[in-house]
């Protein structure tokens, strides 16, 4: 959802760790949102039941975010 986050946790993807992941203030758009839901429910289609997690950075500090997601899943 967002590189952005207070903390700074070892296993975290953006720690620091890898050459091409540092915290900053980007965030996902509801367009690239929306793009990755569709390709996790077009290729989920046999599964009875799916579940989606919602990570990266402090997920809440996009909650806006989140809930459109949430919408456009359900619908």
């Amino acid at each position: 959802m967002t590189q952005q986050c207070n903390l700074r946790c070892s296993y975290c993807a953006y720690s620091g760790l890898y050459h091409n992941r540092q915290h900053n203030s980007q965030k996902m758009n509801f367009e690239t949102a929306k793009k990755a839901i569709d390709f996790f429910v077009q290729r989920t289609a046999e599964s009875h039941y799916l579940r989606l997690g919602f990570y990266g950075g402090e997920p809440l500090l996009e909650f806006d975010l989140i809930k459109k997601c949430v919408a456009y899943i359900k619908d």
